[in-house]
């Protein structure tokens, strides 16, 4: 699959600083499950994997971390970008995807739940 967004060449856009994101921190999207990368005010990445079909990514994603039992429903988000990790092959119908989700409006709680979420779940990269 092609890349989805038309970035030629790789420019920082970001507004806010990026975490990483710790182990177990996952997010559902329509009956999809991804692994949380990374995640900042304005947005996140996701790992997910893609069998036979294409997945239709809805316009809101919740937020889980069974560990703390932190739960965060009905994000808004936007696709930004969308990148084949693991390439295709006809050996297998699994491919991994990432994808670049910028949040919408958020009204102040979660504003708020989402700062909790970075403070309790997010590492410093050195």
């Amino acid at each position: 699959m092609e890349n989805r967004s038309a970035v030629s060449e790789k420019k920082e856009r970001r507004r806010h600083e990026r975490f990483k994101v710790r182990e177990n921190s996952v997010v559902f999207f329509g009956q999809e499950t991804g692994t949380i990368l990374d995640i900042s005010a304005g947005g996140l990445s996701v790992h997910y994997a893609v069998f036979d079909k294409e997945t239709e990514i809805p316009g809101s994603v919740d937020i889980f971390v069974a560990q703390s039992h932190f739960y965060l429903p009905n994000i808004p988000i936007v696709l930004v970008e969308e990148t084949q990790v693991v390439p295709r092959s006809m050996f297998t119908s699994l491919r991994v995807r990432r994808l670049g989700l910028k949040f919408g409006a958020l009204s102040p709680d979660q504003q708020n739940r989402l700062a909790e979420f970075i403070a309790q779940n997010t590492v410093v990269d050195n």
